[in-house]
């Protein structure tokens, strides 16, 4: 794994023989699968995401611990137990639209 003049460096997984270059940005590092199985390939590739990388137009992909987050949120609501008995007969605030506290969220029927 020799580091490239341009500031990347290419890895292959043994496992799958996939590239995966390597490069700092910002003060992070990253780590990005070329999806080549050819060293030729990877290069170029490697070359192409470390440029899209450094000149903005290639974004951050979304971190894996907000997949992991919502799947604790939804665990935690799901623990969560009504005070009342009845059945949901209408949901009052759309999805997304901010709620203030104590406001009414559904209609229950009894």
């Amino acid at each position: 794994m020799a580091r490239n003049t341009e500031g990347w460096s290419l890895t292959r997984d043994r496992r799958t023989g996939v590239y995966t270059v390597r490069f700092t940005h910002a003060g992070r590092r990253q780590h990005r699968s070329t999806r080549a199985r050819d060293l030729a390939g990877a290069q170029v590739e490697a070359a192409r995401i470390y440029a899209e990388t450094i000149s903005g137009r290639r974004l951050e992909p979304r971190a894996r611990s907000l997949r992991e987050l919502d799947v604790l949120f939804a665990e935690w609501l799901s623990q969560i137990e009504s005070e009342i008995a009845g059945r949901v007969v209408s949901i009052l605030v759309e999805n997304g639209n901010p709620v203030e506290f104590g406001q009414a969220l559904f209609l229950i029927e009894e």
